[in-house]
């Protein structure tokens, strides 16, 4: 589960976006950090890379 700062990176990926503007939106978060973080989720396959972009795979709960 996610919290705090991962909780909110991965949330801007709900739409394609670039590592550039993730690291401005989160400028607390290194490079590698972001990098590295970014990674570990595309290798759980909860997100997307295409070439520079990435995009949150997960869709949320259907509540019934």
């Amino acid at each position: 589960r996610l919290t705090a700062t991962s909780k909110e990176i991965y949330l801007a990926c709900e739409t394609p976006v670039t590592i550039k503007s993730l690291l401005g939106r989160f400028n607390s978060v290194t490079e590698k950090a972001l990098r590295t973080f970014l990674a570990d989720l595309e290798r759980k396959k909860l997100v997307f890379r295409d070439q520079k972009t990435y995009l949150a795979l997960a869709v949320p709960e259907i509540q019934k």
